[in-house]
């Protein structure tokens, strides 16, 4: 008798699981129950700190702005218990912007040397954040504005950046005086120092909220700021990112 039931049980048991396959189809039929797909797509507003490295310099200043940019990857979200749920992301960022420099050198009380840098630079990173994530799931209205499946989020996590691709363009002006002789170099692109303009890694942290419409469409906003450069000493100042992201996606399921 027990293992007749037995075999009962395993056969309802492969048969629900049978049901469940059939019902999840594409994508879905290899996502578990508890985890949830989707792609995103950013539009990115850039404005980095940028701070002078220590030089010999008698003077220096800097100056820089970043464009309009843009991002977009997918992401991957595990619902855990009370609304918790952990999402990690693999995104694509792309921006462009300009830092200039000017330092000041006294070698000399009769020599004065300024040093004049103009860099142009455009840069894609590839970014990996991990949120922990809360979800108010909103209450179904028969005849009203909210629908079944719809939810409000907030969300907060550390970001890793990579940067595979730079690409820059330098300009240089060298003004020397001695005495009352005064000379001028100007450069419009110096080969010597158009090196990458990223280090390797670089890390942050995000905050943001989205809003998921029924049928999985979600809008959302979210803030980056950067903890470690994404520029090398070598070029005498670092960057940290400020960003404001908003954007579009959708959750395929």
């Amino acid at each position: 008798m027990k293992k007749i039931l037995t075999v009962a049980l395993i056969c309802l048991s492969l048969s629900a699981f049978g049901q469940e396959r059939r019902n999840r189809v594409g994508l879905n039929q290899y996502i578990p129950l508890d985890m949830h797909l989707g792609m995103k797509f950013s539009a990115n507003s850039s404005f980095s700190d940028f701070k002078l490295e220590a030089s010999d310099a008698v003077a220096s200043t800097i100056s820089g702005s970043e464009s309009l940019g843009g991002g977009g990857g997918f992401f991957l979200r595990r619902d855990w218990a009370s609304g918790f749920s952990i999402q990690s992301e693999l995104n694509f960022h792309f921006r462009t912007g300009k830092v200039r420099t000017s330092h000041v050198f006294a070698p000399d009380t009769m020599m004065t040397i300024t040093k004049d840098l103009l860099t142009n630079f455009t840069t894609v990173t590839v970014e990996i954040p991990f949120y922990l994530k809360y979800r108010w799931e909103l209450i179904p209205i028969r005849k009203g504005a909210y629908k079944a499946g719809s939810a409000f989020s907030v969300f907060l996590g550390p970001r890793i950046a990579l940067a595979p691709y730079t690409k820059r363009s330098v300009g240089r002006n060298i003004f020397t005086r001695i005495y009352d002789q005064e000379s001028r170099l100007v450069e419009t692109d110096v080969e010597g120092i158009r090196t990458r303009f990223a280090p390797v890694i670089s890390m942050g942290v995000a905050a943001g909220a989205d809003y998921e419409l029924h049928g999985g469409f979600l809008v959302f906003a979210s803030y980056y700021r950067g903890l470690t450069s994404h520029s090398i000493k070598e070029y005498g100042y670092s960057l940290l990112d400020n960003r404001l992201e908003v954007g579009i996606g959708v959750r395929f399921k």
